[in-house]
């Protein structure tokens, strides 16, 4: 994760921060850069992680510069979505996100994108977890939304 800048929406924040979990994150990508209107739906509205975003230092705020790009964008995306995509394509960078709709536009423009599942099996395998399942539990514990069937193929995959 750590060749390309790493743009984070904010459902990702959201849920790793109600779990406690954002250090996980830090641990991965070393720096997150979020636009404008992510960082104002966790912090103005008194989100988790509200404090981290404002206080880190390791956590950005970046205005993006295609507005007009930003607008093209899927009118059902939210506007937290359509800057993380935006800014992620205006910096070449690498978007976390769990919107199925912004996955689908993030892979229609060509961004590379990866989601919570997607996180925690990369924490796996450069050993900042040992084990994905209680990690995931928890994150489902504070507001995860992920379909039961999904929820069990993925752990049968990576056998636990």
């Amino acid at each position: 994760m750590r060749e390309k800048i790493i743009v984070a929406d904010t459902s990702i924040l959201i849920c790793f921060a109600a779990a406690k979990k954002l250090s996980l994150l830090k641990k991965l990508a070393g720096k997150l850069i979020i636009p404008q209107a992510v960082y104002e739906e966790i912090a103005v509205k008194g989100k988790p992680g509200e404090y981290e975003v404002m206080a880190s230092d390791w956590i950005e705020v970046k205005a993006i510069k295609g507005i007009e790009e930003m607008q093209k964008l899927p009118q059902h995306l939210g506007r937290g979505e359509k800057e993380a995509i935006a800014l992620a394509g205006e910096i070449d960078g690498f978007l976390l996100i769990d919107d199925p709709s912004g996955r689908r536009e993030a892979e229609r423009q060509g961004i590379e994108f990866v989601g919570t599942l997607g996180i925690l099996q990369e924490a796996q395998a450069k050993r900042v977890i040992y084990k994905i399942k209680p990690i995931l539990d928890e994150l489902i514990t504070s507001g995860l939304r992920i379909h039961p069937k999904l929820y069990k193929e993925f752990l049968e995959k990576i056998g636990e």
